[in-house]
């Protein structure tokens, strides 16, 4: 079983505004090909979580940064801090006086497809992004947003949709719906 605060950190995010149109395979390729040729990056985020099992939404925020090829990572640090490790295939979350809690993607198929969400996007990994959605593109290359749907019953099991926002090459905000109905918002700043 997935442990709570992980599955929390990464099912960063949702909240969907019109109708998406289908992907334009020559824009959505600019866009990742400009993803892609950032080797690294380091933004502040703040995100915004409303969970059935909470009246009120959780607010947090601290640093994400990203190094190819498989590198990242996400310090916390407000309300509380936590620091949440994805390198190669395994997480890593780690709080002070706690013990690390260390867990191989490979035994979570819900926690590998959160991961190779936020990994796929921050690469440029069009591939991987493929692997578990169907993408729809709108908009152009200096402000683009991208939704990605389930392709197949472990990804939909996980997300009900996830949208992704952006101008050139920064995503700015990232958001998830959760198949439990749990919402995400993740906006992320340089």
């Amino acid at each position: 079983m997935i442990d709570r605060p992980l599955l929390l950190s990464f099912a960063l995010c949702c909240a969907i505004s019109g109708v998406p149109s289908r992907a334009s395979d020559s824009v959505l390729m600019q866009i990742m090909q400009g993803l892609a040729a950032q080797p690294s990056r380091q933004a502040h985020f703040s995100m915004q979580k409303h969970l059935s099992s909470l009246t009120a939404p959780v607010l947090s925020q601290g640093t994400l940064a990203y190094r190819r090829p498989d590198h990242l990572e996400q310090d916390t640090t407000v309300p509380q801090p936590e620091r949440l490790l994805i390198e190669g295939d395994s997480v890593s979350i780690s709080s002070p006086g706690q013990p690390t809690r260390t867990l191989p993607l490979d035994e979570s198929p819900a926690l590998r497809i959160l991961t190779d969400t936020l990994r796929g996007t921050l690469a440029g990994d069009l591939g991987t992004l493929r692997r578990h959605f169907t993408l729809d593109e709108s908009g152009g290359i200096d402000r683009w947003r991208i939704v990605l749907h389930p392709a197949g019953n472990v990804a939909a099991q996980v997300v009900k949709l996830a949208t992704i926002d952006g101008a050139g090459s920064d995503v700015r905000q990232i958001d998830i719906v959760q198949a439990n109905g749990d919402e995400q918002r993740m906006t992320i700043t340089p």
